[in-house]
Formats: C-alpha cells, sequence, structure tokens
C-alpha cells in the first residue's frame, strides 16, 4: 500500500469520526483530503465528497427512522427544499457559462 493511500484512510477514518462526534461537516472535511492526500482531480473530488456526504447522511437517516428518533414527515419537510432548489441552481449555472463565455467573445 502506497503512504499516501495509507494516510487517506487513516485521515477519512478521522473524519467519520468526526462526523460521528459533530454530527456533520463531512464535505469540506472530506474535499481536502481527496485532493491533496489522495490526488484525485479537484471537479471528481467535488462529486466524490457529495457522493460519501450524502449516502453517510442516507444511512444515518435510516439508522435513526428505524430507532423512532425520526419520522418520513421530518425526513420530507427537510429534504424537499434542497431538491427544489437543485433545479434552479443547475439552470443558473447553465446561464452564467454562457453568459460569460459571450462576455469573452467581446473582448
Amino acid at each position: 500500500m502506497h503512504f499516501y493511500t495509507a494516510l487517506a484512510l487513516l485521515l477519512s477514518g478521522m473524519i467519520g469520526v468526526s462526523l460521528g462526534l459533530m454530527g456533520g461537516g463531512g464535505s469540506i472535511l472530506a474535499l481536502p483530503v481527496l485532493v491533496y492526500v489522495a490526488h484525485v482531480d479537484p471537479r471528481q473530488a467535488v462529486a466524490m465528497s457529495l457522493a460519501i456526504v450524502g449516502s453517510t447522511s442516507l444511512m444515518a437517516g435510516l439508522m435513526h427512522h428505524r430507532g423512532g428518533t425520526s419520522t418520513a414527515a421530518s425526513g420530507r419537510s427537510s429534504g424537499s427544499p434542497a431538491c427544489r432548489a437543485l433545479s434552479p441552481a443547475r439552470a443558473s449555472r447553465t446561464w452564467f457559462r454562457r453568459t460569460s463565455s459571450c462576455c469573452r467573445s467581446a473582448f
């Protein structure tokens, strides 16, 4: 095993422990480990960190639901606004990309 792979695994374990203790902040902690230690391309690292944190959140939510400390209604009330905000965010990204390319070609 390479040194950087072992270091990335160790730091990932520490991120997992901090997520368990604090309950959040995984993406902001995972991204530097993926980019600087595991040498992942930054664009891929963003997607990977979102997948890591999303799957961790999903599993935590399922465990809370199973334990009776959370309901499906509370999950829908917090997840629904996030899903509704996704479409306008993607549309604005496309608009900014087109606008910036038009501005560059004008000069």
